[in-house]
């Protein structure tokens, strides 16, 4: 169990960590979301994406719906970010929840904050080498928040990392646009 608290102690974030001895392997492919056209041009306009361009990590998005997101990102290689021993690749990571994020725009009307992550999985212990398809699997939307898993894999399908319960909520204050689009999702 790893902690992680404030300066009155307060507990501010908690996980139950498992390293194993090699790379486990996913027990099944994930599947593909049925999806509808991807309408909005940027995916970095400072709002919703507000990344710097050390992470602006996505390439292109396929398309979503309902039912989930999915796209190409870039990881640590070839973002050509220093060459460290990583067991697992940050820059995919963070591009992993930004496609949450850019799910929980279009179920939610609104931009949101990741919130949760009910677990992560390594299924590699070696950066991947070019691009990496992003499955975005959609499980609950609610009124101001939503919970999807995502999967990073390598572009022949082998999965290379999964979060299971992104969790998600609208940011206080948000203007919620809740409009039907061709994908059948708000906008």
């Amino acid at each position: 169990m790893i902690e992680l608290r404030g300066k009155d102690n307060g507990l501010h974030f908690s996980a139950t960590v498992d390293v194993s001895e090699g790379a486990r392997r996913p027990a099944e492919r994930s599947a593909s979301p049925k999806l509808g056209a991807w309408t909005r041009e940027a995916v970095y306009d400072g709002h919703l994406l507000f990344h710097g361009p050390a992470f602006q990590v996505i390439q292109s998005i396929d398309g979503v719906s309902r039912e989930g997101l999915t796209g190409t990102l870039t990881g640590t290689l070839e973002r050509g970010w220093t060459p460290e021993p990583w067991r697992v690749d940050p820059a995919a990571l963070d591009g992993a929840l930004q496609f949450a994020l850019l799910w929980s725009r279009e179920v939610l009307g609104g931009a949101s904050l990741p919130m949760a992550v009910g677990s992560f999985e390594s299924y590699t212990d070696a950066l991947p080498e070019g691009a990496i398809r992003c499955v975005v699997l959609g499980r609950e939307v609610h009124d101001s928040r939503a919970v999807c898993d995502v999967v990073l894999e390598d572009l022949s399908g082998h999965a290379l990392a999964a979060f299971r319960g992104v969790e998600t909520i609208l940011r206080p204050g948000e203007p919620v646009v809740r409009e039907e689009t061709s994908a059948g999702v708000p906008s």
